[in-house]
């Protein structure tokens, strides 16, 4: 009676410790697929995603990047193309040659004469030692005929006059001289005058000099008179005007002079 229950016992535990059912195959191959399906999936997703935020990402950190370099270029070639522009015009501003202006400063007005060295620089180192020695044994204007010529004189007896004339510029070389009897080998020494030239009078090299005021180019002249000079500004133009054609004037022979010389004082300045 003991060993039945013993062997019932023993019978109830080997049937509790027994395990439990095992799933059958299909089923496991079933679970299998589903989970390699949502990994597939999973990955999907992920990898869209990825590539979804790149452009976006690229934008951000690329764009930022290049418009600083865009800007900045332009900019400094700019600055690279204007400074030699104006380096140049400063160069050019530079080397521009100041003219030499001879002053006449009278009762009746002031004439400024640009003097042209490149017709006779001889008359201009004249002209400049007359005027540094500061003095002047005559210094006047004489003779005005009507309407065209204004006649002077500079002279410091200290100082010789130029001995060589000016010179002849090539459209000049053509033009035909009828030479004054005082002057039969007269030759070119000048341009065609025009109104506002100076110019040594008689043909000579001075102390005696002119002003033009014909308002056409003294051709009748030809190209006998060495030029120094050129009056450039109506102002000046003005004055020469009305000493000639206002001031009193009186009559010797072939000429007509200024009743009264009318002195002038003389300074050189830089246009």
């Amino acid at each position: 009676m003991l060993l039945a229950k013993q062997k019932r016992k023993k019978k109830t535990l080997h049937s509790s410790a027994r395990k439990g059912p095992e799933p059958s195959p299909s089923l496991v191959g079933l679970l299998s697929v589903l989970i390699l399906l949502l990994f597939a999936v999973y990955v999907y997703i992920f990898h869209a995603a990825l590539r979804y935020k790149a452009p976006n990402e690229a934008v951000m950190i690329h764009v930022p990047q290049l418009r600083p370099l865009t800007t900045k270029e332009p900019v400094e070639r700019h600055a690279a193309v204007a400074k030699p522009k104006k380096d140049t015009t400063t160069t050019s501003s530079s080397s521009m040659t100041a003219k030499e202006m001879f002053v006449l400063t009278t009762s009746q007005g002031v004439i400024k004469i640009v003097l042209r060295p490149d017709l006779s620089k001889e008359s201009m180192d004249y002209i400049n030692a007359v005027v540094e020695s500061g003095h002047c044994d005559r210094c006047n204007l004489y003779r005005a005929e009507q309407p065209g010529i204004l006649q002077g004189v500079i002279e410091n007896k200290a100082i010789h006059v130029p001995t060589a004339k000016g010179t002849c510029p090539v459209e000049a070389r053509d033009v035909p001289n009828d030479c004054p009897g005082w002057d039969k080998g007269c030759g070119c020494h000048g341009p065609v005058m025009t109104r506002g030239m100076v110019g040594w009078a008689a043909g000579k090299t001075g102390p005696d000099f002119f002003i033009d005021n014909y308002k056409r180019p003294g051709r009748w002249w030809g190209t006998q008179h060495t030029v120094f000079g050129d009056i450039q500004d109506k102002e000046s133009l003005d004055i020469v005007n009305h000493i000639i054609m206002d001031l009193p004037v009186t009559h010797q022979k072939d000429m007509t002079y200024l009743k009264e010389p009318l002195h002038f004082e003389m300074e050189l300045i830089m246009s």
